[in-house]
């Protein structure tokens, strides 16, 4: 019996479940918001952020928004929750911009 391959869908025949680790890019909490955006402004990253309920957290961050993030060697580590907020603000910001 031959076995179907199922690309990046866990299944049987494929025992390994795809990652639910939010994805962060190499690059400041700016940078990680406005990836593939055409347009940036900056004041639209912030709102996205109090959106998000990050602006907090962000704000005591040494370098705020230009805080390195995503990289393994980066001086600040975000937690699981603050990561997949991450996303909703980036969501949030793309969605301003469509």
């Amino acid at each position: 019996m031959e076995k179907p391959f199922l690309r990046g869908r866990w299944s049987p025949y494929n025992p390994v479940p795809p990652t639910q680790e939010p994805l962060l890019f190499n690059g400041s909490i700016e940078y990680n918001i406005t990836v593939g955006t055409k347009r940036f402004d900056p004041h639209q990253v912030r709102e996205a952020l109090h959106t998000a309920c990050l602006t907090s957290d962000i704000d005591t961050l040494p370098k705020g928004v230009d805080t390195v993030i995503g990289a393994l060697d980066a001086k600040v580590h975000l937690s699981f929750g603050q990561k997949q907020v991450n996303l909703v603000a980036r969501e949030w910001n793309g969605a301003a911009h469509r």
